[in-house]
């Protein structure tokens, strides 16, 4: 099957948006760094005295670098992308993209408030400065936190519209336990949902149009699952297979290592939380997954 253009573009704007965002967290490091290290190093000889190279306000400057206009920049792209993966075909990665990029803005906002304390605290210190030069430099650092103050507050609605619960339809009864699961024809791995109206919410479009994944109540009864437009509808069917489902769960918390109790083992409830948490985390990399960790 083709792939289409949009799920193309969905596709190349993940890792463009993690690109950006790498980018500017390593601008944020290397000006804390800067910043330290004006802090430290003094002047060679002993005719400069015992303080650091840089004044205070030159050294606060040091510290903020990355909140100039370039950041901001650079953080406004990330919203756009971000908003290019806001489709349910990456439902699995959108909670550490859209964690990612609200801390560096909210971040990339605190540098631009104190390179603007920083130029203030810097024409505060000479006796002379050119005003129009003063309004410019503080101005723009100014606009460039409250951009991502906007941009901020962009991206919570982006996720409170991504799970309202009218995303989607589904014609079982959303009770509660009632866990889907969705089994790759292909790799035989597993996406798991606690409720039907999660799965429905979160479920990848593109997967379902394709037909990729066979899919289950937590019973074992075989769900029918098309899609229209952006909606999902996941339909109970008169087939249930419990063997099946538990045998694949097994085989899938085998390969990936989770860890099931004995006596839950033909449990399917009991799948439900580890395979969710696994697949959030598998969207960080190995070093930052203590870090998923604390934010799921």
């Amino acid at each position: 099957m083709t792939t289409s253009p949009e799920r193309g573009v969905r596709s190349a704007a993940i890792p463009l948006l993690r690109i950006v965002l790498a980018v500017q967290a390593l601008r944020l490091l290397l000006s804390v760094v800067g910043g330290v290290a004006a802090s430290v190093q003094h002047p060679p000889g002993d005719d400069f005295g015992a303080g650091p190279l840089e004044s205070g306000s030159q050294r606060l400057m040091e510290f903020a670098g990355a909140g100039g206009e370039l950041g901001a920049v650079f953080m406004l792209i990330a919203v756009v992308l971000l908003w290019a993966t806001a489709g349910r075909a990456n439902s699995t990665a959108w909670p550490v993209n859209y964690a990612a990029t609200s801390w560096l803005l909210v971040l990339t906002g605190l540098s631009s408030v104190l390179l603007a304390a920083g130029y203030l605290w810097s024409v505060a210190d000479t006796t002379w400065f050119p005003v129009g030069q003063t309004v410019r430099v503080v101005g723009f650092a100014l606009v460039s936190a409250f951009a991502m103050g906007g941009a901020l507050f962009v991206v919570r609605g982006m996720d409170t519209m991504r799970s309202a619960p009218d995303r989607g339809t589904a014609d079982v009864e959303d009770e509660a336990g009632a866990a889907v699961f969705a089994v790759d024809r292909r790799t035989g791995g597993v996406l798991a949902w606690p409720s039907m109206s999660d799965a429905v919410a979160k479920a990848p479009l593109y997967g379902v149009e394709d037909d990729e994944y066979e899919w289950f109540l937590d019973d074992g009864v075989v769900l029918a699952a098309s899609a229209a437009g952006q909606d999902v509808t996941l339909v109970a069917t008169p087939e249930a297979r419990p063997d099946d489902l538990v045998r694949h769960l097994k085989e899938h918390a085998a390969r990936r290592g989770l860890t099931i109790d004995d006596e839950e083992a033909d449990e399917p409830l009991a799948y439900v939380d580890p395979i969710t948490r696994d697949n959030y985390l598998e969207h960080w990399p190995h070093w930052m997954r203590p870090i998923g960790r604390f934010f799921r």
